[in-house]
């Protein structure tokens, strides 16, 4: 198997996701949030890129029915894996990579004969050297600091833990779910 980590979304060619499981990391709120969402009942998210597509796309829906969230300012056997790390503002987020760390470390405790690419082996190494005290490593980024800023401590401590959900987020057809209830 092939492992690879791209540092943001937009460093991405369509050839490079041919044939291969795609893993998005945006740990510092985006996907953490989503996971915990369907982790506490809720049937699926629709992630859209602007704030009037998922207005409109509200209209749709009875009001009681739906929350409408965002952020302003996102394994199976035998398959290649790409992790794509999404970054903050269009640049690399270390906290992402972090988290990618944290994937690729547990895929090669679990799995033979895992092919790293640079940047999949450099962010297993960054997490495992760090995995103790991630909050001391990611204290001084650029986005840990704008979340600190804006109020956001419970949520930064929140989404630096791990092993807390059990589930496995899945995306198809422009939507996000549970995939044990696909």
């Amino acid at each position: 198997m092939n492992l690879s980590v791209f540092a943001t979304e937009n460093s991405i060619l369509e050839k490079e996701l041919k044939g291969r499981v795609a893993v998005v990391i945006d740990v510092l709120r985006a996907t953490s949030t989503i996971v915990t969402a369907l982790a506490n009942g809720c049937k699926e998210v629709i992630p859209v890129m602007e704030i009037e597509e998922a207005v409109n796309m509200a209209k749709n829906y009875d009001k009681n029915t739906f929350l409408l969230a965002g952020e302003r300012g996102t394994v199976q056997e035998n398959k290649d894996i790409v992790i794509l790390c999404a970054g903050t503002d269009g640049k690399f987020s270390l906290d992402d990579v972090v988290t990618a760390g944290m994937v690729v470390s547990y895929i090669c405790r679990n799995k033979e004969d895992v092919e790293l690419d640079d940047l999949a082996l450099t962010s297993r190494y960054i997490y495992e050297l760090n995995k103790s005290d991630l909050n001391r490593l990611l204290s001084h980024t650029y986005h840990y600091g704008k979340l600190m800023e804006a109020g956001f401590e419970e949520d930064i401590k929140y989404c630096l833990k791990h092993d807390v959900i059990d589930i496995v987020p899945h995306y198809e057809n422009g939507i996000i779910r549970n995939k044990a209830n696909r």
